[in-house]
């Protein structure tokens, strides 16, 4: 458990459907909110949001992907370590971490044609955004 650690959900209605394992999908969600909460040792706040994106031309001309958007409001990835944070075996310090669990969550989610990226500023939190693609 992580004191002092709010999630706040914002859900896009309607969402489309995409083609996914849903419990390979449901470790890589989890690895992203374990993560955001040990990024807040004080407590703060992870906001989980969900979008549709038009990146193309969409089945029927509707969005095209969906984006799952994990921001945190924790201390931020340094600059200098940010190109490394998908190798495997890096890791920021932490006790209890393998250095695997974005290497994984990377994995799994270019194994459903999607990408991952982020933005992170130190002091003021890091965003993940996960894109993957609508079904077909």
């Amino acid at each position: 458990t992580y004191p002092n650690v709010e999630i706040r959900r914002t859900m896009a209605p309607d969402l489309p459907d995409i083609q996914m394992d849903m419990r390979q999908l449901q470790q890589v969600f989890l690895n992203f909110v374990i993560n955001a909460a040990q990024a807040m040792p004080k407590g703060g706040i992870i906001t989980i949001q969900t979008k549709q994106v038009h990146l193309k031309e969409g089945a029927n001309g509707g969005p095209s992907h969906v984006v799952v958007v994990f921001a945190d409001t924790g201390t931020g990835i340094p600059q200098e370590k940010q190109a490394q944070i998908f190798q495997p075996f890096f890791t920021s310090g932490k006790k209890d971490g393998t250095g695997l669990g974005l290497t994984i969550s990377k994995s799994i989610v270019e194994g459903h044609r999607g990408t991952i990226s982020f933005e992170s500023i130190e002091g003021k939190g890091t965003s993940f955004f996960i894109t993957l693609p609508v079904s077909q």
